[in-house]
């Protein structure tokens, strides 16, 4: 059944070509994985000139004709504008995978101080932002923030996390139930633990129920 796989144990195939579902049915059986048949981005999608439509709609010949009665998940993956969600909705996916990569600021990590600085004076949520993360005495196996650690993840990352939030507002207007995953990846720089903990915070913070991050 496709349907939303929540935090069950899950694989994404993604059958890029729509001939290996088959393959992948027969590895995942007896396993205790949820599978993701479905898997394709925008830019697959243009590149090997299918539709979001097509993609569903060979996963799910090939889940019909080995009879697979279990759940399963269509992940439409590496969104990164509100105007590529529709044709998903509208296929019937259950999985979004957003990828804000473009709206990080990836020289935030190397910026003088006075630079850097003058970027978080431009974002009027510093002092809110800063009794949240500086005023912590709890000892956090991800590490604790100070003032220019604090301020490089807010620069690098804040419009990146509006826009996710942005994103999943949008689908939350479409779809009723859905996987929510936010993926930033392609970028120039890596995310320390620390900041990975900043963006799922942030996250939370602002109502966005993801399943992974």
């Amino acid at each position: 059944m496709l349907s939303p796989l929540g935090l069950s144990p899950s694989f994404g195939f993604g059958d890029r070509l729509g001939l290996a579902t088959a393959g992948h049915i027969a590895s995942v059986k007896g396993t205790k994985f949820a599978p993701i048949f479905a898997q394709q981005s925008v830019r697959e999608n243009t590149r090997t000139g299918r539709t979001p439509q097509q993609v569903m709609d060979d996963a799910k010949r090939a889940v019909d004709a080995a009879k697979w009665d279990s759940a399963w998940g269509a992940d439409a993956d590496h969104l990164k504008t509100v105007d590529d969600i529709p044709p998903f909705v509208e296929a019937g996916y259950t999985f979004f995978t957003v990828d804000p990569g473009e709206h990080v600021d990836n020289t935030a990590d190397s910026d003088p101080l006075d630079v850097l600085k003058r970027k978080a004076a431009s974002f009027i949520n510093w002092d809110h932002i800063s009794m949240l993360y500086l005023d912590q005495n709890m000892e956090q196996v991800w590490g604790n923030f100070e003032a220019v650690s604090l301020q490089r993840a807010m620069v690098k990352y804040d419009n990146a996390i509006e826009h996710a939030v942005s994103m999943s507002s949008r689908l939350s207007e479409l779809k009723d139930e859905f996987d929510f995953e936010v993926s930033v990846d392609e970028t120039d720089s890596p995310t320390t633990p620390l900041e990975h903990f900043y963006i799922a915070n942030e996250l939370t913070r602002k109502g966005v129920k993801f399943t992974s991050l």
